[in-house]
């Protein structure tokens, strides 16, 4: 408990209460968090204004875990440059597991960065700003779309590459996720596989997703 109480001398709690809680109960990442502290000044610098811990909930999907938000004195471009070199040098070398619970992401000038690693890192991204947008407004896909990779590679093998593209209708105004996963299979066994994904995983979230998310195999060759 003093560790985590000295995590608030680096850290604003959003929710101190939920916080404190979640980490008595995931103790093992009070470490990474003090490291986390250190690496963010070291590349930030004079540019950060503050760190805060929030704490994110998804009863339906059975979800919880921490956002670090980063807030800067920077513009967008050069405060997302800040993140992506925070990203490389040391957050995405932390472990997978630790990383599906942690979120970092970084807030410039009062406004959400146009791009974050959102733990996304089995997903290869087409147009990542437009897609970070839109799960910025659609908060709620993100932790089915970090569950979905262990569906995906039970079924498709553990070397498929996973896209994720965004599909937009301006004039009917909707827009449209899509997990595309390129598959190295032909046709028959690919369409095979896709109807057992979805019937393993994809039929039991359907109605929460309501048609903001879908997911469909294309040819690896394609690439």
């Amino acid at each position: 408990m003093k560790k985590i109480t000295r995590l608030e001398c680096y850290y604003y709690f959003d929710n101190p209460k939920e916080i404190k809680r979640f980490l008595l109960t995931h103790d093992y990442l009070v470490e990474y968090f003090f490291e986390a502290y250190v690496q963010i000044k070291r590349i930030f610098k004079e540019n950060l204004i503050e760190i805060r811990l929030e704490y994110n909930r998804y009863f339906e999907e059975g979800y919880e875990g921490l956002f670090v938000n980063i807030k800067t004195n920077l513009s967008s471009k050069p405060s997302l440059n800040l993140l992506e070199k925070f990203d490389k040098e040391w957050w995405l070398k932390v472990d997978f597991e630790i990383r599906s619970i942690i979120t970092v992401y970084n807030n410039c000038n009062g406004k959400f960065n146009r791009s974050n690693n959102m733990n996304m890192i089995n997903y290869v991204f087409v147009d990542k700003e437009k897609i970070i947008d839109f799960l910025f407004a659609n908060s709620d896909l993100i932790p089915i779309l970090l569950e979905a990779p262990k569906y995906i590679y039970e079924i498709f093998g553990q070397n498929v590459p996973i896209y994720l593209e965004l599909y937009s209708d301006p004039e009917e105004e909707w827009d449209e996720l899509f997990i595309v996963i390129k598959s190295p299979y032909s046709a028959k066994k690919a369409i095979e596989l896709e109807k057992k994904l979805f019937d393993e995983w994809f039929v039991n979230i359907v109605n929460k997703v309501n048609n903001r998310l879908n997911f469909t195999e294309e040819p690896l060759h394609e690439i």
